[in-house]
This record gives structure tokens, sequence and C-alpha cells, in this order.
């Protein structure tokens, strides 16, 4: 029986039921898996902006680790107490303890798929008194389990940014050691972007997965496949509108479509019309400008605002060379503002000396800011004295 509830999930953290557009990463990361040994793919870093799809890669991830028998353990560095070194030892010592039972141990965190094993956030042990939770000592016992043994250990963190240096490097240094020993442990660490120079050394190393923008034609799969497990369509004009509405944002995506689908759920229907689309475009956008936008300004330093709003002036992509002239500074100074805000993931280039804004909605955002306001005064008293200058001579009159 196809499922009437709404289908699209536009939430923090929240698995939709179609994943689109990341098929070639995810083909590569399964390679790992299926065939345990270090490869490239075997520590990666997924460091963007909020809303790109992150933690829906993660979760990809798991699935793909425990269908081929491994150990998965997940852990937030959000978390408010603690380190997710200890908390990702103390899972793995749950999951030993759960292969071989012992009186005194409570057992709350973990799962076993047909092939697959997970641990998460609330693996804990009841008594431990002064144990010192040891990650390398806990991955060696997994290691050592013999037959019980996983095919390996993919271990997952979210919200990276929010770890110390130090708890990184430590960590780091573990699975590094246990790769070099031919052991079958992966890494997948997932944030968002710190400042340039701030990277911790082992985040550095992990191969960055670089979280584009979803194309046009995998937004356009991602509606139609998404809607469809509610049994619903999108008549041609109402998919075109979406397409744009989202301009290759994957939670922009799930805004658009799971406002026009509650609205044709609402009534009944089972197809979603251009109107479905057009009425609820805006709340869709409010809701993105709160949770994506707003989020963005954030730490941003007052030449990233100021080079931001510079580009803003234009209507499309922007070329160094205007830049340069609205902000008076030389084309290296220039190119290193824009480097730093690539690496931060709020422009990319699109050709030679051009460069765009990559979040949507961004550059109307930046056209609110004080930081804009100068721009346009600067270029309102350009106009005015262009307009109020004296006409050349046309010679003496005889």
């Amino acid at each position: 029986m196809v499922s009437q509830q709404n289908p699209f999930t536009p939430g923090w953290g929240t698995q939709p039921p179609v994943v689109v557009g990341r098929q070639e990463l995810l083909s590569k990361v399964g390679d790992v898996y299926a065939n345990p040994g270090w490869s490239r793919y075997s520590n990666l870093s997924l460091i963007a902006r909020r809303g790109i799809g992150k933690t829906v890669l993660l979760s990809e991830f798991h699935h793909l680790a425990t269908d081929e028998g491994w150990l998965v353990i997940t852990d937030s560095a959000g978390r408010t107490t603690g380190s997710f070194v200890d908390r990702i030892a103390a899972s793995l010592n749950e999951f030993v303890a759960s292969r071989k039972p012992q009186p005194g141990r409570r057992l709350t965190g973990g799962s076993a798929s047909a092939l697959g094993f997970s641990f998460g956030l609330d693996a804990a042990l009841e008594d431990t008194g002064d144990q010192s939770l040891d990650l390398r000592r806990s991955l060696d016992e997994v290691m050592g389990m013999g037959p019980d043994r996983p095919a390996g250990i993919l271990m997952t963190v979210d919200e990276v940014h929010k770890a110390t240096e130090a708890d990184i490097n430590d960590f780091g240094n573990v699975v590094q050691l246990l790769q070099n020993e031919g052991q079958p442990v992966a890494v997948a660490l997932a944030g968002l972007p710190v400042k340039e120079g701030k990277e911790p050394t082992f985040l550095a190393r992990c191969k960055a997965i670089r979280m584009l923008d979803l194309a046009d034609t995998d937004i356009e799969l991602g509606l139609i496949h998404t809607a469809g497990v509610a049994g619903l369509t999108f008549d041609r004009e109402a998919l075109d509108m979406g397409v744009q509405a989202a301009a290759g944002h994957p939670f922009m995506m799930q805004l658009v479509g799971w406002h026009a689908c509650e609205l044709v759920l609402g009534r009944g229907g089972d197809v979603v019309a251009t109107e479905d689309v057009f009425a609820t475009l805006d709340e869709a956008r409010d809701e993105f400008k709160q949770a994506v936008l707003k989020s963005i300004g954030v730490g941003l330093s007052k030449i990233a605002r100021v080079v931001l709003a510079a580009m803003a002036i234009d209507s499309g992509p922007s070329e160094v060379k205007a830049l340069q002239h609205r902000l008076g500074r030389d084309p290296q100074t220039v190119n290193r503002y824009l480097t730093r805000l690539a690496k931060a993931e709020l422009v990319h280039r699109v050709g030679r000396g051009v460069y765009d804004f990559t979040v949507p909605g961004h550059r109307a955002e930046m056209r609110g800011s004080e930081e804009y306001q100068v721009f346009q005064d600067i270029e309102a008293e350009r106009v005015a004295r262009v307009k109020n200058r004296p006409s050349p001579s046309r010679g003496l009159e005889r």
C-alpha cells in the first residue's frame, strides 16, 4: 500500500527515502568495504555548509558498511559531555562485551543487521570504575576477536567542527597506526567549514569530499522519485518550477517538495500542479533563509562580508577584475579572499577569473546587508558625478 504521509524530509539529520546525485561517491566508498584494505576513500572528510547532505551520506556509508559485515560506530562531536574518542572506545568495548556477555554490563546502544553490526551514541559501561578508555586497545580487542571479528570497523563522527584539535589528531594517530598495520579500519568525518589554517592535521589528511550542489537533472529525479513514495506526481511545469527554486541545493529541494506535497495531500489530490509550487514557494524560501542563510553569517569576518557584498552587486557571476575595482585591492589580494571563501564553500569558480555564490539565495541575502548598502552608496555617488559632469566643449563658436 502506498504511504500517504509526506515523503519529503526537510529536517536536520533526517534520512530522505531517495538519495540522488551521489552515486559515484557511494560506489567508490562501497568498494572500500567490499574489499577491505587501505584506500584513498578509507578516511573521508565531508566538510560543507548546512543542508547539503553530510549526515545523509554518513548514514549511506553506514548501510554500505554493515551490508559487508563491518562494525559501524557512530558518534557526534556536538555532544556536550566528554570526548568523542572516549565514547567510541566505550562503544567498541560494548561490542566486545556483547559477544562475550559478562555480569554487571548493560548494553544500550548496539544493534546487528544480517551481516554487519552497529553501535551508536548511547553505548555505556555500567561499572567501569577508574578504567581508562584507550581507543587503540579497544580497537585491538575487536580486531582480535577471532571468528566473531567483524569484516572491518567504520567510525563516523558528525559535527566534527565542534571537536578539539587534540581529540581529532589523537583519534587520527590511532586510526593511521592500525591502517599501517593492514587492519580494515575506515573513518568518515562530517562538519561545517573551519577557518583557514585552523584545520586539524588529521582532518587535512583525509580525502576531502566536496559537497557540490546537485545538478538540475538530479533535483528533478529527487522530486519525482520522492513524491512517488506517496503516490504523487508533478506536472511538467510544476517540476520545472521546483527545480529552478531548488537551485541545486538538497535542503531547498526537500523544502519545495514538502510544502507543495503537503498542500496536495491536504486536499486529497495526487498531482502537484504549478499553482501548488507557486503558492508555497515563499514559505519554503523563508524557511531556507532562516535555516541556512542566517547561519552563514555567523563567524564570518568583516572582510569576508565585504567581498561577498561586492559580489552581490552583480546579478550573476562576478569577474575578479570588477571586484578589484570595487574593493580597491590588487588581483593577488582579491584572489586570496576568494580562495578563502571557496574553501568555506560560500563561492565557487565558474571560469577563469570568474566566481559565483554557492548557496542559493545568498546573493539576495547579502543585498540586505550594511556592507552592500555601502557599495550601493558609492555606486550612487559615481552615477551622480557622471550625470553632473559638464559636457566636453565642441570647439569655439565663430
